[in-house]
């Protein structure tokens, strides 16, 4: 499991949206999953990847951290972040 999530960042290098002409909505990472995101659009807005870095500031840890904690529940979480400490190896 060791490197698992070692490319997670690698998500937020970009962002998503959904464009309709000249008005767009911006997914946010960490608020809502992309399916909703893509789910809660109106009508005639197309979702796209726009080549822009998301706001703030997402470290390699922070996005192995949240990627692993929507894919892997419990024990696979557990062994993840504790007995394999792979938390250490990603940059604060």
């Amino acid at each position: 499991m060791k490197g698992l999530f070692g490319r997670a960042h690698d998500l937020y290098a970009k962002r998503y949206a959904a464009f309709k002409g000249e008005k767009y909505n911006v997914w946010y990472p960490y608020h809502e999953s992309i399916p909703e995101f893509e789910q809660r659009q109106p009508s005639g807005y197309v979702c796209q990847v726009v080549d822009e870095p998301v706001p703030g500031n997402v470290t390699q840890r922070c996005a192995a951290f949240q990627l692993a904690a929507r894919v892997l529940t419990g024990y696979g979480f557990t062994r993840y972040f504790e007995n394999y400490d792979v938390a250490q190896d990603f940059s604060h």
